[in-house]
């Protein structure tokens, strides 16, 4: 059988994911393709074994002796998912939709998706993108939901759950000249000198209400892709805005949508900031990195400024908002 084998170097951490159907080995390039190289840099790749299932066994959950950890219902655009912790590996059943299999202890991931090229562009590359996102917690990379963006070396993250308004603050300061890192998942790292925001680029998903807020979408509509739940584009089709660079984070934002003329911020706390920030973290599972993971995050909110955002109909004075609460942090 004819396969795909695809290398990533996601900021230093090597990436091979092998598959078998054209229909992931595409949503991979979607998913991951900003990462996307020649060949494996140096060092232990993680790796992504992700296969279209040829029959509705091949979905069923094998027996094991795996104990229930968690169920998530399904909402709107999404499926079910039951995890389940089986020795020292995770399993994500979807019902119908997939199976995964995450080792993190070698660093790999292999899993079969029903239909992967259906019902969206983006649905097996939702797949590719959880996997992805777990292998690289294994190696100190967490990505937070949130939108990321920078200016001049510092980093602005916009962190909170689907609707709270985060990708029409990445949109309002993009046309202010802000460069974006990711409008859902940027990553979050630690050096020898404190914490890295991480571009992870991709496709903006936007709804009509947010089109609507920017005309300079509108000259891009004709490229609109259709998704599971939003329509997305390119970020280079738009005209001044450009992908940003990696970054110090100098700011945190927490939007909260609110039915007012004008929007305001408030100081939050380190303590509210991180029960905020830590259910924006995607899962986590095994207890050594939840661990590692909690020390970084109660790090971060205890060395960088955190604010509520009461974002109200004035979306496009964001820039001016955050300017002056930057420019603060100078004084």
């Amino acid at each position: 059988m004819a396969g795909f084998e695809l290398p990533f170097d996601i900021h230093g951490e090597p990436l091979f994911l092998k598959t078998g159907a054209k229909a992931i080995a595409d949503a991979a390039r979607d998913a991951l393709g900003g990462f996307a190289v020649e060949r494996l840099p140096a060092g232990a790749p993680l790796e992504i074994d992700l296969q279209a299932a040829d029959g509705s066994e091949d979905l069923q959950p094998p027996r094991s002796t795996a104990v229930l950890v968690r169920e998530v219902p399904q909402v709107a655009g999404s499926v079910p998912l039951s995890l389940y912790r089986d020795g020292c590996r995770w399993r994500f059943d979807f019902g119908g939709a997939g199976r995964l299999l995450l080792d993190p202890v070698l660093g790999r991931v292999t899993g079969c998706l029903a239909a992967p090229g259906c019902p969206a562009p983006d649905w097996a590359a939702g797949f590719v993108l959880l996997s992805a996102i777990e292998l690289l917690r294994t190696r100190g990379r967490y990505a937070v939901h949130g939108a990321g963006l920078e200016r001049e070396g510092r980093g602005v993250l916009v962190v909170g759950a689907s609707g709270a308004g985060k990708t029409t603050a990445c949109l309002s300061l993009l046309r202010a000249g802000y460069r974006c890192l990711s409008d859902d998942h940027p990553l979050l790292c630690t050096d020898g000198d404190g914490f890295q925001l991480l571009p992870f680029p991709g496709r903006i998903a936007v709804t009509q209400r947010t089109v609507s807020w920017f005309p300079e979408l509108r000259a891009v509509e004709p490229e609109f892709r259709s998704d599971t739940r939003k329509r997305s584009f390119p970020l280079d089709r738009v005209a001044d805005y450009s992908w940003g660079e990696r970054c110090r984070p100098a700011l945190l934002i927490f939007p909260r949508i609110v039915d007012w003329p004008e929007s305001s911020v408030a100081r939050l706390s380190g303590a509210r900031a991180l029960e905020e920030l830590l259910p924006q973290t995607l899962l986590v599972l095994d207890p050594q990195l939840a661990g590692a993971q909690f020390q970084v995050m109660s790090e971060l909110v205890r060395t960088t400024p955190a604010y509520r955002l009461h974002f109200g109909e004035d979306v496009t004075r964001l820039p001016e908002i955050v300017d002056r609460l930057l420019e603060s942090l100078e004084v």
